[in-house]
């Protein structure tokens, strides 16, 4: 029996943190429509996976159990002084929106680019931090379990 080689991905999301919306509905002469309101924001995220994945364009998405740790650096509000922007660089957000929204949409936009779907994810760490320099940092590494060693 051969060893497989675990695969660690790096990704860095330029631009500020997107969380997922709930879905909105719209009352039409045939029927209710569900809709995506922030479809054209998730397409952006999905276009920069894309861009950093070529160099593994040729390799599969991963198909066994995979770990995900997402830091999410969100902007620090206007209203902040220069000085208390300084001191809360790199310390812990805990205001809206909710880190694990901010997680729901980039594990939807890593679909079938990165894994096959995102019910693979058997961990998950995330925290957000306040940042002069908006963006999200997501390491995504197999964990080496796959369902024909199971069964």
């Amino acid at each position: 029996m051969t060893d497989k080689v675990l695969k660690t991905r790096e990704l860095t999301i330029r631009g500020k943190p997107v969380a997922k919306a709930r879905a909105r509905y719209v009352n039409t002469k045939r029927g209710v429509r569900t809709y995506d309101p922030q479809k054209d924001k998730a397409d952006v995220i999905k276009l920069q996976i894309v861009q950093q994945m070529a160099p593994f364009r040729t390799e599969e998405p991963l198909a066994g159990a995979i770990a995900v740790e997402m830091t999410f650096h969100t902007p620090m509000p206007k209203s902040f002084t220069a000085a208390k922007k300084r001191a809360l660089q790199g310390t812990h957000n805990f205001k809206r929106p909710d880190v694990d929204n901010y997680a729901k949409m980039y594990l939807d936009c890593m679909n079938e680019w990165i894994y096959n779907d995102d019910g693979q994810v058997a961990e998950l760490k995330a925290s957000k931090r306040y940042s002069l320099n908006p963006r999200t940092e997501i390491t995504i590494r197999e964990l080496g379990v796959e369902i024909e060693q199971v069964t």
